[in-house]
């Protein structure tokens, strides 16, 4: 009788420890869209570890895809192509050396019976509050970390805001690769 192979416990000989498509999907978007039995990672400092392992490896994934004739590919076909001037999920909770700045917000003006809405370039105090805000909503809803891909994650009552791009974020810090750079031009 033929015997099924799982891909997800499956390790791999090229130096990748403890990946599988579930773990990888995670690293790369911070969600698994379908999940196995099991959780994808036993704690944060799993995740964090796994990350660190297979960082060179995840991050060549990342840049040049991941090839279809990895085994890891079944629910990864969506990073079978480069990406750049971005970075994964897992970067940005594991290596960013900061968050994204708030670029701007949105003003509310209550005249004549009506509100309108204008922007202006974000304060420090502007900043401070909406990252206090949303720490304390991550803390309502059991979330380990305030922020997503680097930006804040989920925040209420402060009025909308912008915060700068990654390309902004990872020119800004010097941290584009040099493939990035020659491509900006």
């Amino acid at each position: 009788m033929p015997v099924r192979r799982s891909n997800i416990t499956r390790k791999h000989n090229r130096g990748t420890d403890d990946l599988s498509w579930d773990r990888v999907e995670l690293l790369f978007t911070g969600v698994v869209y379908f999940p196995g039995d099991a959780p994808t990672f036993e704690s944060a400092e799993h995740a964090r570890k796994t990350w660190a392992n297979n960082r060179a490896q995840l991050l060549a994934w990342w840049f040049a895809g991941v090839p279809s004739n990895e085994p890891i590919t079944p629910a990864l076909h969506q990073f079978t192509g480069p990406r750049s001037l971005c970075r994964p999920f897992a970067w940005w909770r594991f290596d960013a050396p900061e968050r994204r700045r708030i670029t701007s917000i949105e003003v509310a003006h209550e005249a004549d019976g009506r509100t309108t809405f204008s922007r202006r370039a974000a304060t420090a105090d502007d900043t401070a509050r909406i990252w206090a805000n949303a720490a304390e909503r991550a803390e309502q809803f059991d979330r380990d970390e305030p922020d997503f891909f680097g930006a804040p994650g989920i925040v209420s009552g402060v009025g909308g805001f912008t915060f700068e791009s990654e390309r902004d974020y990872l020119a800004r810090l010097d941290l584009l690769t040099e493939a990035e750079r020659s491509a900006r031009g």
